[in-house]
C-alpha cells in the first residue's frame, strides 16, 4: 500500500518540530502541509511517498520511504509551489533539514 508522509517544519526550529501526517492521497497530503505554510506555521513542507510494510518478526507496520516526493516553501500572497524530487539523495538532504530519520523501516 502506498501512502504519503507529510511534514511541515516550524519557523522557529528545524529540529523536527511542526506538523506531521499520513495520507492515502498525494493531493490531500500536499493540501495539509501547504495549509501550514499558508498559515505561517511552517517554513518548509515535505511530502514523501512511502510503502506501508509489515515487519515479519514483530508484525508491526512500518513505512519504507521511496525517496520521491515534493517539497515547498511559502510564497507570496498565500501561494505554495510544490517541487517534485525523485532522487533518494535529495530526499535524504530534505529529511535532514527537518530532523527526520533516514528511514522508518527496521
Amino acid at each position: 500500500m502506498i501512502v504519503y508522509l507529510w511534514t511541515a517544519v516550524t519557523p522557529e526550529t528545524h529540529c523536527g518540530r511542526g506538523n506531521l501526517g499520513i495520507s492515502d492521497d498525494a493531493g490531500r497530503a500536499r493540501d495539509a502541509a501547504g495549509q501550514c505554510l499558508r498559515d505561517g506555521h511552517a517554513q518548509l513542507a515535505l511530502v514523501e511517498t512511502a510503502q506501508a510494510v509489515m515487519n515479519p518478526r514483530t508484525f508491526i507496520r512500518r513505512y519504507r520511504r521511496t525517496g520521491s516526493g515534493w517539497w515547498a516553501t511559502p510564497g507570496k500572497a498565500d501561494q505554495v509551489r510544490w517541487v517534485r524530487y525523485t532522487s533518494p539523495d535529495a530526499a535524504a538532504r530534505l529529511r535532514a533539514l527537518t530532523g527526520q530519520q533516514a528511514d522508518l523501516d527496521d
